[in-house]
């Protein structure tokens, strides 16, 4: 649509000077492209939301799965984007008791070119995810370790990124707490 349109301002005026046939045509595909962006992005959550809800609200981690496996796939790799919906993917996995594939998933997943705030929240993201499919395979010994881990990565991440080890300041004591339920904790 904007294409034709931008066409016919440059072309289809001929009483107009060429400067602004020009300008108009490039103004056009520019905003054509923006809204196309914005309509795709919008478009593309949405569906991301209502796949996770299958997940989180349905809780039918197979039906997930089959809709969610190859989303990461058409992302590239090593981007932001990739990386989070790798971990979504390794959640389905682990919901599904799979925690060899789900902590797969998490291990194989870097992040390029970020920024030293967005490596630390990854990491600590992918730190958080392990711990949790230990303590749900029911491992304390590993869930220990990875946990000590874990504080270290948001040690590491508060100097960059404070309001994240402090938002996940919770999170270590929940698995804390749930290793000395366990009874595996020794702290």
């Amino acid at each position: 649509l904007s294409a034709g349109l931008s066409t016919y301002l440059f072309v289809g005026r001929p009483q107009m000077p060429l400067w602004i046939n020009g300008l108009s045509a490039t103004l056009t595909l520019a905003l054509g492209f923006v809204l196309f962006r914005l309509a795709a992005n919008v478009i593309a959550s949405n569906t991301n939301t209502k796949i996770l809800e299958i997940l989180h609200v349905q809780m039918d981690p197979q039906r997930f799965l089959n809709q969610y496996e190859k989303i990461p796939a058409k992302l590239k790799r090593g981007s932001v984007n990739h990386a989070v919906t790798t971990i979504y993917l390794a959640d389905g996995y682990a919901a599904k008791g799979d925690y060899d594939t789900a902590e797969r998933l998490v291990d194989a997943e870097p992040v390029d070119n970020a920024d030293e705030k967005l490596h630390a929240a990854i990491a600590a993201i992918h730190m958080n995810a392990r711990v949790d499919y230990a303590l749900l395979r029911g491992d304390s010994a590993e869930g220990e370790r990875l946990l000590s881990e874990f504080r270290q990565v948001l040690k590491q991440g508060e100097a960059v990124n404070p309001s994240l080890a402090a938002n996940m300041q919770d999170r270590v004591t929940l698995y804390a707490q749930w290793l000395q339920v366990m009874g595996g904790c020794s702290t």
